[in-house]
């Protein structure tokens, strides 16, 4: 996990920058529209978002993501859960509800998160995350914080409760279970769990749910019936990426 909150510099994940990675492959790295600054914090970026290794090679996840390139909700619902597993600063904020941020209040809470921080690294925490939802469709599409202009400043709005599909949430599942080596669980356990996907994606229980229910797989998780909570049983010789895998399909697209 990316530990340093300004391990971003001051800028956020942009919409362009990822496309055109995904478009290019290895060749990104030598012909590209970015700064010097600018693909620092981008390569950071893609490690923490599982795209490339430290030695800067593509990872079987970008060839994955390549294939959903044109379906925005399902590979913006993977970079955001990916970026909430492995950076510090996208996890703190899964932990904070739905409801309205100034600049005061989110510097204010990144501050008494991070207390041993500079005044100067909260700032461009700040940076790096309100930047982040207003340059790529987390903060609109899946709704962790759409950003309002007012003058200079900028107001945050967690909406939550996005419309992300099955294949996301069910890769959240998977990545949650690995993560804390529990493969059974009824959604109502883990609801206030971190990283679960009602914490990741600011979501009711009761629309997880509903999603899995409709996109049951015996071969990906089974569901048992037979309590008062329907209890979800995940294959736990299938990795979170196997289980991508097999969601997207080996095609070209979904």
């Amino acid at each position: 996990m990316s530990k340093s909150i300004f391990a971003y510099l001051t800028f956020g994940l942009r919409e362009d920058w990822l496309l055109q990675y995904l478009r290019q492959g290895q060749k990104f790295f030598n012909n590209n529209s970015l700064g010097p600054i600018q693909l620092e914090s981008f390569i950071r970026y893609l490690i923490d978002c599982g795209l490339i290794d430290k030695n800067f090679y593509l990872t079987k996840l970008t060839d994955l993501l390549k294939k959903i390139q044109n379906h925005k909700y399902f590979l913006w619902g993977i970079i955001w859960i990916n970026l909430c597993f492995s950076s510090l600063l996208y996890k703190f904020w899964t932990n904070y509800p739905i409801d309205i941020y100034n600049k005061e209040n989110i510097l204010k809470i990144l501050s008494q998160e991070f207390p041993k921080k500079s005044t100067r690294s909260i700032l461009n925490a700040y940076m790096s995350l309100v930047s982040t939802f207003e340059r790529t469709p987390i903060g609109d599409e899946l709704k962790q914080g759409r950003v309002i202009k007012k003058g200079n400043q900028r107001i945050v709005i967690k909406e939550g409760n996005p419309d992300v599909p099955f294949q996301a949430i069910i890769y959240n599942l998977y990545k949650f279970a690995e993560y804390y080596k529990m493969y059974s669980f009824t959604l109502k356990k883990i609801e206030n769990m971190e990283l679960s996907p009602q914490k990741i994606f600011a979501m009711e229980t009761s629309k997880v749910e509903n999603i899995l229910k409709k996109s049951w797989n015996s071969s990906i998780f089974k569901v048992n019936l037979s309590d008062i909570e329907p209890l979800f049983v995940l294959n736990n010789e299938l990795t979170s990426l196997d289980v991508l895998s097999i969601l997207i399909g080996g095609k070209d697209e979904i």
